[in-house]
């Protein structure tokens, strides 16, 4: 089961419902315009999910978050672009990570972020290791690698972004690019054009984050880029 975001659908609803020179009709047209793209969010019990969540949906995606423990792969058929959430423990922890980056890697955009990184990782042959620094709240500097890369559109190499792990990731293919790591060379935004998947460490939703909302902006351009017609 999936939670939607209702408050922007019935606030529409009623602007147009109260206006008696607007119809049913309009209202259709209005929402499809707003919530042109559908995104699935699994939530692998973070606080941070529902943040993420509202990012996307201010920017005019139609999001619904789902439970981890609850999800079947059918839930995610209608959607065009999927979100792995940040959370506690390991990706192996997750059985589902692994279903639906087997059904869905090279078809629908999949974003990975925190532990969603690190379960993408794992999965494209990569390795996690614990790190003898705990990052929860803690500040890094952003070193990007491609910055002519549309991911890092608009941000500044060395800006500050949110961390809140303890593990960290390793992957050396061809086909995947590191576009930006942190000041010790570990792998902060990860891309594969072929399986359309993206990986962000850090929390591109945190305080701590600037630009934070064009990584949004970016990560949208880049589904509308990745999903099928």
């Amino acid at each position: 089961m999936g939670f939607g975001a209702p408050g922007i659908e019935i606030a529409f609803f009623m602007i147009l419902k109260n206006d008696s020179e607007l119809d049913f009709f309009t209202f259709v047209v209005v929402k499809l315009k707003i919530f042109g793209l559908k995104l699935a969010i699994i939530d692998f019990h973070d606080s941070f999910t529902f943040n993420i969540s509202y990012q996307f949906m201010s920017l005019g995606l139609d999001t619904e978050v789902f439970d981890f423990e609850q999800i079947e792969l059918n839930d995610l058929e209608h959607f065009d672009a999927i979100v792995l959430s940040p959370g506690p423990g390991l990706p192996v922890e997750k059985p589902i990570i692994d279903k639906v980056l087997s059904k869905y890697a090279g078809i629908k955009p999949i974003i990975g972020i925190c532990l969603g990184m690190q379960a993408i990782i794992q999965w494209l042959g990569g390795e996690i290791y614990n790190l003898n620094d705990v990052r929860h709240g803690k500040k890094e500097f952003l070193a990007i690698e491609y910055p002519e890369h549309p991911l890092v559109k608009d941000i500044v190499s060395k800006s500050p972004v949110g961390l809140y792990h303890s593990w960290a990731c390793k992957l050396n293919r061809s086909d995947v690019k590191t576009i930006a790591t942190d000041s010790g060379s570990i792998p902060m935004i990860i891309a594969s054009d072929e399986k359309k998947m993206v990986g962000i460490q850090f929390h591109p939703e945190s305080i701590m984050t600037d630009h934070s909302q064009a990584y949004f902006v970016n990560l949208i351009d880049w589904i509308k880029e990745k999903k099928q017609p």
